[in-house]
């Protein structure tokens, strides 16, 4: 009777553990899930976003930045373009990336690259620096994925002044043309101009960093003008620079790079 008493009492203490150990258990961590991505997603016919002119964009110095992915390759097509000013896109004939910077003169300074993109090639970090006032000399300079990889200089070269708007995905005067087909992010512009180590620490080997935060070699969030990232809509995440979108440009959620 005393040996069944015994074998009652232990099932019911196991059970109050079990019941215990069930309410006080340690939770279930799961791997956090990452924010959407997005890209605009231009069809090299009609799409193109609009920036109303400010003289933030006029700067003396100053750096552009633009992440592409090409659908189709097309020369003469344009990333991020103020005319009579400044742009980065394709080069007017050949296949290569080109950066430009016009003077009151109406003289360019045309940095182009050595790297040839592709259709299909991924994704592609492209950076035009302009150093107008830190020495006799002025310096175009256009980076891809984080390397320089042309130098274009003068000794007089003021940069023009325009009143125009500034386009995305096309090349703008009044009225659109050579338009870009593929998807374009992360276009940032800055009133000064960025290091190779700060471009180098934006390209990030791949996975762009955030350019509206300091991190590492990038120290120049302050100057940033204006920052678009594209989660489905056309504004700037620095400053007041808003941007209207034509056409029909789309919002792909995919990895960048």
């Amino acid at each position: 009777m005393i040996q069944i008493i015994q074998k009652q009492f232990i099932v019911i203490f196991l059970l109050s553990v079990a019941v215990i150990d069930a309410q006080f258990a340690l939770p279930t961590f799961q791997a956090a899930h990452k924010p959407h991505n997005y890209a605009i997603d231009m069809d090299g016919s009609n799409d193109y976003v609009l920036i109303s002119n400010h003289s933030d964009f006029n700067s003396t110095d100053f750096t552009v930045m633009a992440w592409v992915n090409l659908d189709v390759y097309q020369a003469e097509d344009y990333f991020v373009y103020r005319h009579k000013t400044w742009f980065i896109g394709f080069s007017r004939s050949g296949t290569k990336f080109e950066g430009g910077v016009r003077d009151n003169q109406g003289d360019w300074l045309y940095p182009l690259s050595s790297t040839t993109p592709s259709a299909g090639g991924g994704w592609y970090q492209v950076v035009l620096t302009f150093d107008g006032t830190s020495s006799s000399t002025e310096y175009a300079k256009l980076y891809i994925n984080g390397s320089i990889e042309d130098t274009e200089s003068s000794s007089a070269h003021t940069i023009n002044t325009q009143t125009t708007e500034v386009s995305i995905g096309a090349k703008y005067n009044s009225g659109a043309s050579e338009y870009f087909n593929g998807q374009i992010d992360e276009v940032a512009f800055w009133n000064e101009v960025l290091t190779v180590n700060e471009i180098s620490a934006l390209y990030n080997s791949g996975p762009p960093l955030d350019a509206s935060s300091n991190s590492g070699n990038y120290v120049s969030s302050s100057g940033l003008v204006s920052y678009y990232k594209f989660n489905k809509n056309v504004v700037s995440e620095t400053g007041s620079h808003n941007g209207s979108a034509s056409g029909s440009p789309s919002y792909i959620d995919i990895p960048i790079p």
